[in-house]
């Protein structure tokens, strides 16, 4: 979303009105004089970071509450200013001894104003003061976050890149034995005769968590290339065209390359369905991240259910719903890595090549962040190659106080 900063000039104004206080056109108590003072600093560091997000788009949710926790404070400093003049002149007014202060300044031609806020303004005012100390001591970790969010906005092609049976990163693929054996399992077992309908078996879990290396694995072993006559893969992402997977599917079912001439999606899938029945096929189908609705997944069923006997689809969605409506068996959920092995990873993704013993107070600070990443591989790749730009105790702090990954990961990284 784009997050509106208070506008630059609004927050000059705010300096210019506590400016004014300070700058002899009113009588100051030292106490309020100095709170005053720090309330400025405080503002022109904040006015800085309104310009840095000026039109930005945001989209860290850690960064937004930031950015509205300053927005608040900066609105009730301004209210506090705009209430506490008429408040201080009207005591001023009152006080016994501004008469002959005031004809003394009136004397000299200077507009006569004594500040004298009450006890309750000079409350309030400690109480900004100290809230601002708060915001601007983690501007640190607020500039990572910064840094973070530009890092996620640039501009992408739309869409997950495509994925395919081999695998690309070796990361994902540690500590997965137990799911793939299970999988494997399913796969090579006879259904009971007579079953029409080929089985779809759903891997279920967070984005970035693994689902899809889980499946490379699975896709990759001997016994499953053995036992299967033909395996294909196709990665649907953010659209479920059943016209293009069908085109997908039919290209990897034989050497010829020429279907995607055809218009007609039926033609497609006659010679989908001819196909197939002479095959014992896997089908992956990874990455489905929207509800299909049964019409189209229907239509791209159709030939599929016309494999030989022993034929299995899997398919890997983030949803449950999707789970539920296009696969007919209870899911394989894919959780967070083990602590030992999910360790192991991060170390090597923020620490490269370099020996941990040589770096114990990094170490630590990893431990930290690491108990808070949910086990998620790409977690770990994301925040250890921001780690590892610098080995310094007070940029991983940062990171680590920034939260920075907590956003990525309700959006399921």
């Amino acid at each position: 979303m784009k997050f509106e900063m208070l506008q630059s000039a609004v927050v000059e104004e705010l300096v210019s009105r506590v400016a004014a206080f300070l700058e002899g056109r009113y009588k100051l108590q030292d106490d309020v004089e100095g709170k005053l003072q720090r309330l400025k600093e405080l503002l022109v560091e904040i006015k800085i970071v309104g310009e840095a997000t000026a039109g930005k788009e945001i989209k860290n949710k850690n960064l937004l509450k930031r950015l509205k926790e300053i927005n608040d404070v900066v609105r009730q400093a301004g209210d506090l200013i705009q209430a506490i003049e008429p408040r201080c002149v009207e005591r001023a007014n009152a006080s016994p001894s501004f008469s002959a202060f005031k004809l003394f300044r009136t004397a000299i031609g200077v507009a006569a104003k004594v500040l004298l806020p009450c006890a309750e303004d000079v409350k309030q005012l400690s109480v900004l003061v100290e809230k601002l100390e708060g915001i601007t001591s983690k501007f640190g970790s607020l500039i990572a976050l910064l840094s973070f969010d530009a890092e996620s906005n640039k501009p992408r092609s739309t869409g997950r890149c495509p994925t395919a049976g081999l695998p690309t990163n070796l990361h994902s693929l540690v500590g997965r034995e137990n799911e793939k054996e299970g999988i494997i399992t399913f796969l090579l077992r006879k259904e009971p005769h007579g079953v029409r309908n080929v089985p779809v078996l759903p891997i279920i879990g967070a984005g970035g968590i693994g689902k899809t290396a889980v499946a490379q694995l699975v896709y990759n072993d001997e016994r499953v290339k053995s036992h299967f006559s033909l395996t294909m893969w196709v990665c649907v992402s953010e659209s479920f065209d059943a016209f293009k997977l069908t085109n997908e599917i039919l290209d990897q079912t034989d050497s010829h390359t020429g279907y995607g001439g055809f218009k007609s999606f039926n033609k497609l899938q006659a010679i989908l369905k001819e196909k197939l029945s002479k095959e014992i096929f896997l089908l992956v189908i990874d990455d489905v991240q929207n509800e299909t609705g049964k019409e189209a997944w229907d239509r791209l069923k159709a030939p599929l259910n016309s494999g030989k006997e022993g034929s299995k689809i899997l398919l890997t969605t983030r949803l449950e719903k999707v789970a539920k409506s296009m696969g007919t068996m209870n899911p394989v959920k894919v959780e967070g890595l083990p602590e030992e092995e999910y360790l192991s990873l991060f170390e090597e993704c923020a620490f490269g090549g370099a020996k941990l013993e040589e770096h114990p107070r990094l170490a630590a600070i990893g431990k930290k962040i690491v108990s808070e990443l949910e086990g998620s591989p790409l977690a770990a790749r994301t925040v250890g190659a921001l780690l590892q730009d610098k080995f310094d105790c007070d940029h991983w702090e940062r990171i680590y106080e920034s939260k920075m990954w907590e956003s990525e990961l309700d959006q399921d990284f």
